[in-house]
Protein backbone atom coordinates (compact mmCIF):
# COMPACT_ATOMS: atom_id res chain seq x y z
CA UNK A 1 0.00 0.00 0.00
CA UNK A 2 2.55 2.27 0.81
CA UNK A 3 4.83 1.39 -2.11
CA UNK A 4 1.75 2.14 -4.34
CA UNK A 5 1.21 5.66 -2.65
CA UNK A 6 5.24 6.96 -3.29
CA UNK A 7 3.92 5.42 -7.56
CA UNK A 8 1.33 7.77 -7.27
CA UNK A 9 3.59 11.05 -5.98
CA UNK A 10 6.09 10.47 -8.09
CA UNK A 11 3.39 10.34 -11.18
CA UNK A 12 1.97 13.22 -9.82
CA UNK A 13 5.39 14.38 -9.98
CA UNK A 14 5.93 13.94 -13.52
CA UNK A 15 2.06 14.94 -14.41
CA UNK A 16 2.56 18.29 -13.02
CA UNK A 17 5.87 18.69 -14.94
CA UNK A 18 4.32 17.65 -17.90
CA UNK A 19 1.25 20.12 -17.40
CA UNK A 20 3.59 23.38 -16.87
CA UNK A 21 5.76 22.35 -20.01
CA UNK A 22 2.17 21.78 -21.96
CA UNK A 23 1.33 25.04 -20.62
CA UNK A 24 4.81 26.73 -21.26
CA UNK A 25 4.81 25.80 -24.73
CA UNK A 26 0.95 27.03 -25.48
CA UNK A 27 2.03 30.21 -23.88
CA UNK A 28 4.70 30.01 -26.10
CA UNK A 29 2.27 29.06 -29.48
CA UNK A 30 -0.53 32.36 -28.95
CA UNK A 31 2.39 34.58 -27.55
CA UNK A 32 5.06 34.10 -30.00
CA UNK A 33 4.69 37.84 -32.46
CA UNK A 34 4.46 39.60 -29.41
CA UNK A 35 7.75 37.90 -28.00
CA UNK A 36 9.51 38.37 -31.25
CA UNK A 37 8.57 41.98 -31.02
CA UNK A 38 9.30 42.79 -27.63
CA UNK A 39 12.84 41.04 -28.20
CA UNK A 40 13.19 42.86 -31.42
CA UNK A 41 12.45 46.38 -29.60
CA UNK A 42 14.73 45.98 -26.97
CA UNK A 43 17.61 44.95 -29.50
CA UNK A 44 16.64 48.32 -31.17
CA UNK A 45 16.83 50.18 -27.75
CA UNK A 46 20.44 48.52 -27.12
CA UNK A 47 21.73 49.21 -30.81
CA UNK A 48 20.22 52.40 -30.68
CA UNK A 49 21.71 53.53 -27.64
CA UNK A 50 25.15 52.03 -28.24
CA UNK A 51 25.54 54.11 -31.45
CA UNK A 52 24.38 57.45 -29.74
CA UNK A 53 27.31 56.15 -27.00
CA UNK A 54 29.53 56.13 -30.01
CA UNK A 55 29.11 59.14 -31.80
CA UNK A 56 28.58 60.83 -28.33
CA UNK A 57 32.19 59.86 -27.86
CA UNK A 58 33.68 60.79 -31.06
CA UNK A 59 31.98 64.11 -31.09
CA UNK A 60 33.92 64.44 -27.37
CA UNK A 61 37.12 63.62 -29.48
CA UNK A 62 36.56 65.36 -31.85
CA UNK A 63 36.11 68.46 -29.54
CA UNK A 64 39.14 67.69 -27.71
CA UNK A 65 40.94 68.25 -30.85
CA UNK A 66 39.66 71.30 -32.16
CA UNK A 67 39.79 72.88 -28.38
CA UNK A 68 43.74 71.80 -28.57
CA UNK A 69 44.26 73.99 -31.72
CA UNK A 70 41.75 76.53 -30.27
CA UNK A 71 44.17 77.23 -27.33
CA UNK A 72 47.64 77.00 -29.72
CA UNK A 73 45.93 79.89 -31.22
CA UNK A 74 44.87 81.75 -28.31
CA UNK A 75 48.38 81.06 -26.43
CA UNK A 76 49.98 81.81 -29.58
CA UNK A 77 47.58 85.63 -29.31
CA UNK A 78 48.83 86.13 -26.09
CA UNK A 79 52.11 85.29 -26.09
CA UNK A 80 52.21 88.49 -29.10
CA UNK A 81 50.01 90.57 -26.76
CA UNK A 82 52.61 90.68 -24.48
CA UNK A 83 55.54 91.01 -26.96
CA UNK A 84 53.48 94.01 -27.89
CA UNK A 85 54.33 96.13 -24.90
CA UNK A 86 57.96 95.58 -25.07
CA UNK A 87 57.61 96.68 -28.96
CA UNK A 88 55.25 99.63 -28.96
CA UNK A 89 57.07 101.57 -31.44
CA UNK A 90 56.90 98.84 -34.46
CA UNK A 91 54.75 99.52 -37.41
CA UNK A 92 51.02 99.58 -36.97
CA UNK A 93 51.21 95.73 -39.09
CA UNK A 94 53.02 94.66 -36.20
CA UNK A 95 50.69 96.15 -33.64
CA UNK A 96 47.43 94.46 -35.07
CA UNK A 97 49.35 91.00 -35.29
CA UNK A 98 48.12 89.89 -31.86
CA UNK A 99 44.56 91.29 -32.55
CA UNK A 100 44.36 89.01 -35.93
CA UNK A 101 46.04 86.08 -33.27
CA UNK A 102 42.98 86.45 -31.18
CA UNK A 103 40.38 87.03 -33.98
CA UNK A 104 41.26 83.46 -35.14
CA UNK A 105 41.16 81.67 -31.89
CA UNK A 106 37.74 83.56 -31.66
CA UNK A 107 36.75 81.90 -34.45
CA UNK A 108 37.63 78.34 -33.72
CA UNK A 109 36.25 78.84 -29.88
CA UNK A 110 32.95 79.94 -31.63
CA UNK A 111 32.74 77.15 -34.17
CA UNK A 112 33.22 74.42 -30.95
CA UNK A 113 30.49 76.23 -29.51
CA UNK A 114 28.44 75.97 -32.65
CA UNK A 115 29.74 72.49 -33.34
CA UNK A 116 29.74 70.82 -29.84
CA UNK A 117 27.94 72.80 -28.00
CA UNK A 118 26.45 69.53 -25.94
CA UNK A 119 30.22 68.47 -25.26
CA UNK A 120 32.04 69.06 -22.10
CA UNK A 121 34.41 71.61 -24.17
CA UNK A 122 31.34 74.07 -24.51
CA UNK A 123 31.98 75.86 -21.42
CA UNK A 124 35.41 76.17 -21.89
CA UNK A 125 35.17 77.49 -25.90
CA UNK A 126 32.55 80.06 -24.56
CA UNK A 127 34.95 81.55 -21.51
CA UNK A 128 38.12 81.68 -24.23
CA UNK A 129 35.59 83.26 -26.98
CA UNK A 130 34.61 86.17 -24.47
CA UNK A 131 38.47 86.38 -23.11
CA UNK A 132 39.45 86.71 -27.04
CA UNK A 133 36.94 89.62 -27.75
CA UNK A 134 38.11 91.01 -24.19
CA UNK A 135 41.33 91.30 -25.52
CA UNK A 136 40.59 92.72 -28.46
CA UNK A 137 38.28 95.30 -26.73
CA UNK A 138 35.08 93.81 -27.90
CA UNK A 139 34.12 94.57 -24.38
CA UNK A 140 30.21 94.32 -25.75
CA UNK A 141 30.82 91.35 -27.14
CA UNK A 142 32.60 89.77 -24.40
CA UNK A 143 29.69 90.31 -22.22
CA UNK A 144 27.49 88.91 -23.94
CA UNK A 145 29.21 85.75 -24.36
CA UNK A 146 30.14 85.95 -20.51
CA UNK A 147 26.83 86.48 -19.30
CA UNK A 148 25.86 83.33 -21.68
CA UNK A 149 28.50 81.36 -19.95
CA UNK A 150 27.35 82.10 -16.37
CA UNK A 151 23.82 81.86 -16.84
CA UNK A 152 23.75 78.68 -19.18
CA UNK A 153 26.75 76.59 -17.08
CA UNK A 154 26.54 77.80 -13.17
CA UNK A 155 28.50 74.74 -11.80
CA UNK A 156 31.57 75.44 -14.08
CA UNK A 157 34.66 77.25 -12.63
CA UNK A 158 34.88 78.66 -15.85
CA UNK A 159 31.31 80.13 -15.27
CA UNK A 160 33.33 81.95 -12.10
CA UNK A 161 35.95 83.31 -13.79
CA UNK A 162 33.67 85.07 -16.09
CA UNK A 163 31.42 86.82 -13.25
CA UNK A 164 34.97 88.32 -12.53
CA UNK A 165 35.35 88.93 -16.07
CA UNK A 166 31.92 90.77 -16.36
CA UNK A 167 33.04 93.31 -14.05
CA UNK A 168 36.25 93.43 -15.46
CA UNK A 169 34.79 94.24 -19.07
CA UNK A 170 32.49 96.89 -17.49
CA UNK A 171 35.34 98.66 -15.85
CA UNK A 172 37.31 98.42 -18.93
CA UNK A 173 34.15 100.29 -21.01
CA UNK A 174 34.65 102.81 -18.62
CA UNK A 175 31.87 106.09 -17.64
CA UNK A 176 30.01 106.31 -14.80
CA UNK A 177 27.13 104.38 -15.67
CA UNK A 178 29.29 100.88 -16.45
CA UNK A 179 31.61 101.36 -13.62
CA UNK A 180 27.92 101.01 -11.13
CA UNK A 181 27.25 97.90 -13.46
CA UNK A 182 30.73 97.08 -12.57
CA UNK A 183 30.68 97.14 -9.04
CA UNK A 184 27.62 95.19 -9.41
CA UNK A 185 28.80 92.35 -11.16
CA UNK A 186 31.30 92.02 -8.25
CA UNK A 187 28.89 91.93 -5.21
CA UNK A 188 29.14 88.89 -3.12
CA UNK A 189 25.48 87.73 -3.92
CA UNK A 190 26.18 87.32 -7.56
CA UNK A 191 29.14 84.77 -6.23
CA UNK A 192 26.92 83.23 -3.58
CA UNK A 193 26.28 80.51 -6.67
CA UNK A 194 29.85 79.54 -6.80
CA UNK A 195 30.03 78.74 -3.34
CA UNK A 196 30.59 75.04 -4.63
CA UNK A 197 33.73 75.64 -5.26
CA UNK A 198 36.84 76.38 -2.69
CA UNK A 199 37.42 79.88 -1.85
Amino acid sequence: MAHSEKVTKKELKEDKFVTLTLEFYEFLRKNLKNIIISVGIVIVIIAAFSIYYYNRQQKEAAASVAMEEAIKLFEEAETAWTGQGKEEKKQEKSSNDYKDKYKKAKTKFDDIIKRYGSSNYANKALYYSAKASYQIGEYDQAIQVFRQLVDKYPNSLFALFAQSALGNCYEQKGGGDNLRKAISEYAPVKFEKFAIFPQ
